[in-house]
């Protein structure tokens, strides 16, 4: 239980956002109705009305779940005067985000029924009817994929095509 305790208060406290280092340390707040840890598929899950908010973003869903790749390093390294294996959240995968979801970032919005967030890639990709809303600005298509790194973008069409729906500011006169 230890062990569980930590990983949750690690994951909460150091987990890196779309377009943040992986060595920043910002504040991250994830309430749900209930939380499963599973070592044996290196993943913990949230369930139910799934509320998570930082300073620069938030995020509603469902589900939440949080992958975990296999580090040898940090699962088998017992910290001095504990014999428990300490947890290295450099090793965050993936995360995922499932049913009515909904993100929050700068004024601006986004939903989708399934969100993904590839930590190495530092992309999320929005699937399941994904649309990005800027004020009164739309777009939406099959895939939305954010590259938070390289801060571009790509819409994807499908057997849904690209749709986008802009208003411009009308010209003033002199």
């Amino acid at each position: 239980m230890n062990y569980l305790c930590r990983l949750l208060a690690l994951i909460i406290c150091l987990w890196p956002g779309p377009g943040m280092a992986q060595e920043a340390r910002v504040a991250t707040t994830i309430t749900s109705d209930s939380m499963f840890y599973s070592p044996d598929k290196n993943e913990v899950s949230f369930e139910g009305n799934v509320h998570v908010v930082r300073d620069d973003f938030r995020i509603w869903s469902e589900k939440l779940i949080i992958y975990l790749a296999e580090n040898e390093t940090s699962t088998s390294t017992a910290t001095p005067g504990n014999d428990q294996p300490s947890q290295d959240l450099s090793n965050v995968e993936k995360i995922v985000a499932l049913n009515n979801v909904r993100l929050e970032s700068q004024g601006k919005k986004g939903f989708c029924g399934k969100a993904i967030y590839f930590q190495q890639q530092e992309m999320l990709q929005m699937e399941e009817s994904p649309r990005l809303e800027d004020g009164k600005n739309t777009i939406s298509g099959e895939i939305i994929k954010l590259y938070t790194r390289d801060n571009r973008s790509e819409i994807i069409g499908g057997k849904k095509r690209v749709e986008a729906i802009f208003f411009s500011r009308p010209q003033q006169t002199k």
